[in-house]
């Protein structure tokens, strides 16, 4: 279903993009004749991201918990991991801004759904836009957000391969 969506997505924004691009003024006629079916398509991919953003959500706060816990396990087995600690807390601010990005998204997204592209397709384009680029913005906090974890993982194992020698 993802898919799917996705590749309707494709065929139709690929050549209002495509087009925006080499005249740098996007046609408002083009617009006006594809921005109901571009509504629909930003409209189910609205449905599918709430979920997803519920999902990897909790996933980062279980995770953070993990790392809360190991953290605290280490400190009562007197064991000093400032470097656990750093990234514990840089995973936490993340979490956050990843919140506060995915709120904003929602909100261009749904500008860009609820607005009369047919009457205002300038400012549909432009809504279309800042929602693309909160996604890529979003997106990004996603990256950073494996990273950190992985650097979380990647210390610990070092940590305990030092411990064992």
């Amino acid at each position: 279903m993802k898919g799917f969506i996705f590749v309707i997505a494709l065929v139709v924004l690929t050549p209002l993009i495509s087009f925006a691009q080499i005249r740098a003024i996007p046609d408002t006629y083009i617009i006006r004749a594809n921005c109901r079916s571009i509504q629909s398509i930003l409209n189910q991919f609205s449905k599918v991201d709430v979920g997803t953003r519920l999902n990897r959500g909790a996933d980062y706060d279980r995770l953070l918990s993990l790392m809360f816990a190991m953290n605290a396990r280490l400190s009562s087995n007197r064991i000093a991991a400032p470097e656990l600690h750093s990234i514990t807390a840089k995973f936490s601010e993340k979490v956050a801004e990843f919140r506060t990005n995915y709120d904003q998204y929602d909100r261009d997204l749904n500008k860009a759904i609820n607005i009369r592209c047919r009457e205002n397709p300038e400012e549909f384009y432009n809504l279309l836009e800042r929602a693309r680029n909160s996604r890529a913005i979003l997106h990004n906090n996603v990256i950073e957000l494996e990273k950190l974890a992985d650097d979380y993982i990647s210390t610990l194992l070092y940590e305990v391969r030092e411990r064992g020698r």
